[in-house]
Order: structure tokens, then C-alpha cells, then sequence
């Protein structure tokens, strides 16, 4: 599900600028936009119920492939491609918080939120390839850097986009001509070292007036 959600999610474009002093050239201009995700993998992820305030997720060793077009330009050159890069070592840790709105509904919060990329590659294409990779590497770092300043607030941004989807839940089911049930929260989850415990208001009631 993880997966999923980061695969379709739209990332923002990633601009920046370095020299490259091994070229003699004063500054580079870069521009990464239409970034794709094509392939992304947490091979080792895990929940834990932390006591009193919610679920803390932790996943490594993760690995994403992402398409990208390029626009480069500095006062010698200016061009434009498409490139692949490689991520690599991909870490992310935070407590899910639950909770309810006015009506019911579950929200997410997102606490403590820690997210790093350790290792890029990017592999250019086109007819100048060749020496676009050649400078390939001082760029790496500038990009891993601008990456990783980005990744919280995304997944934050997925938590928001979510917390949209669940308050169109229906929290009440129709049983007959007569009886409906409601399933909204009263309360906040209660959650323990073992378990959460979800405090359901599951009322019946006839049509028009509840009883409970």
C-alpha cells in the first residue's frame, strides 16, 4: 500500500545550481522536472504500537528508480534530455497518530517524521550523454541534498491527501427500513504495547430517532 501510494505520487520539480570547477565553468543551472517514480521497494519495514500515542513505523534498505526530464544551462551550454536516477539506502521513520474529527471520522497525524536518502545516481540520455555523465557525480550530492529536504513535507502532504479520503467514509449502515448503525469514533483509539482498541459508538436506533 506504501508503495503504491509513493509510485503515484506527484513530485515536485528539483531545481538547483552548482559549479564545476574540474570544467572551469562558473555555475551549472539544473532543472529536474515530470518525475516519475517507476520502481519503489521497502524491503524491511515494521509497525510497533507506542503506548498512549500511536504506531511508529520504520522501514530501510530502500530503493526507488525514477525517470525525470532535465534542463541544463550555464554560460557556455544549455540543453535538455531525459534521465534516470537510482536511489539507494532509503530510510524513514515517524509515529502515526489517530485520532477523530467533529463527526467521527478518523485522522491520521504524522509525528516525528525522519526521511533520508542516502545514495543517488543519476545516468543521463541523449546525444551528449557521455559528457553529461562524465560530470554526472559532483551533481549528486547537491541533488541527494535538495531530495532529502523534500521528502517529509511529501509525506506529509500523502497523510493530508488521505485524511481527504477518509472523512468521506459513511460511518452509518443502513440495516433495514427501520434500523441504521453508526460505526464513528467516539473517542481517540486506545492503544497499549499489544494492541489498539477502537471506541466504536455502534448504536441502533430507528430511522428518524436513535435510540441507544
Amino acid at each position: 500500500m506504501i508503495e503504491q501510494m509513493v509510485m503515484e505520487k506527484n513530485i515536485p520539480d528539483l531545481k538547483g545550481s552548482e559549479s564545476l570547477e574540474f570544467l572551469k565553468v562558473d555555475y551549472v543551472n539544473y532543472n529536474f522536472s515530470n518525475i516519475k517514480i517507476n520502481v519503489f521497494s521497502f524491503p524491511n519495514t515494521s509497525l510497533a504500537f507506542v503506548p498512549g500515542v500511536g504506531i511508529k513505523a520504520l522501514t530501510n534498505h530502500g530503493t526507488a528508480n525514477i525517470s525525470t526530464n532535465w534542463e541544463v544551462k550555464s554560460p557556455l551550454f544549455q540543453d535538455t534530455g531525459g534521465a534516470d536516477l537510482f536511489l539507494s539506502g532509503v530510510y524513514f521513520t515517524g509515529i502515526i497518530v489517530l485520532a477523530l474529527n467533529d463527526f467521527g471520522h478518523p485522522i491520521l497525524k504524522l509525528q516525528d517524521c525522519y526521511a533520508q536518502v542516502s545514495h543517488a545516481h543519476v545516468s543521463f540520455s541523449g546525444e551528449l550523454s557521455v559528457l553529461y555523465n562524465s560530470f554526472a557525480e559532483p551533481m549528486e550530492k547537491p541533488i541527494l541534498k535538495n531530495l532529502n529536504e523534500m521528502l517529509c513535507p511529501i509525506i506529509m502532504s500523502e497523510v493530508e491527501a488521505l485524511n481527504a479520503n477518509l472523512s468521506m467514509l459513511e460511518v452509518l449502515t443502513k440495516i433495514d427500513n427501520y434500523i441504521l448503525l453508526d460505526y464513528s469514533l467516539i473517542s481517540s483509539p486506545e492503544i497499549t504495547e499489544n494492541y489498539m482498541e477502537l471506541n466504536l459508538k455502534t448504536l441502533q436506533g430507528r430511522l428518524g430517532g436513535s435510540v441507544g
